[in-house]
């Protein structure tokens, strides 16, 4: 009985000691891009969609014709980005459906061809990242 006694309390140090060596990894959080319906509406069902420019040249864009806006949110990727902590607010923009607000989303360059655009719905923040032909176009429009 002693010896089941000392093997298992030997058993439970070794445990503990081989559990204290090991670091304690703290996984970085993931982002997560819009859920696939939303997009879909974004993309097939708005009608208007304005963007606005807070830094470089500033200013401001509206598209009002479905074709324009499809295209423009195809630029819109379906894969998440990595958010940026602190990252400036670069500009803003906002999907409409008949004049309502469907979805807004703000919008940070990384590079003259990297860009990600952060969504909140329902209480939950997206990050989708932007194509580089998308970044682009942003760029030559009037951000950074």
């Amino acid at each position: 009985m002693r010896k089941i006694l000392l093997l298992l309390a030997l058993t439970f140090s070794g445990i503990i000691i081989a559990q204290q060596g090991q670091p304690h990894v703290i996984s970085k959080p993931r982002t997560l891009p819009l859920p696939q319906q939303v997009y879909t509406t974004m993309r097939d069902s708005c009608n208007y969609l304005d963007i606005v420019f807070i830094t470089g040249k500033g200013g401001s864009m509206s598209l009002d014709n479905a074709r324009s806006i499809r295209g423009f949110t195809s630029f819109v990727t379906t894969m998440p980005a990595e958010k940026k902590p602190n990252a400036p607010l670069d500009g803003t923009l906002m999907w409409q459906i008949n004049g309502k607000e469907y979805q807004s989303g703000s919008l940070f360059f990384n590079s003259d061809s990297s860009a990600y655009i952060v969504f909140q719905r329902n209480n939950k923040e997206y990050v989708n990242a932007l194509s580089p032909d998308g970044a682009g176009f942003l760029r030559n429009r009037g951000g950074k």
